[in-house]
């Protein structure tokens, strides 16, 4: 039998917001905001109570975000690519348009 990987893209728009995902099996809330002092997009990652567990995670083109959190155990993987330049971070007002943010959850 032949597993997949599941790749969800998360809607987002070039405004801040909050809203439950389920990664892996597990509801989180994510909260994104733009951070002006860095000109950059970041997002804070909650548990299902509110609870914090990351704070202020840049949005970096090309990597999965979560990956320095593995002690975390959260099962999945979050991805932001740019259409046309995969390097490309996401601008104030591209976010949700030309730059996306997907959750990958890996097959076993």
């Amino acid at each position: 039998m032949c597993v997949a990987d599941v790749i969800t893209k998360i809607p987002m728009t070039a405004i801040p917001q909050r809203f439950r995902v389920d990664m892996a099996g597990v509801e989180y809330e994510i909260v994104s905001r733009w951070n002006g002092a860095v000109s950059s997009w970041v997002l804070d990652l909650y548990d299902a109570n509110r609870e914090p567990m990351i704070m202020c995670i840049p949005m970096v083109c090309g990597i999965d975000l979560l990956s320095q959190y593995g002690y975390l155990n959260i099962g999945a993987e979050l991805w932001v690519l740019t259409d046309g330049d995969d390097t490309a971070p996401p601008t104030i007002d591209n976010l949700g348009a030309e730059s996306n943010l997907f959750l990958v959850v890996r097959s076993e």
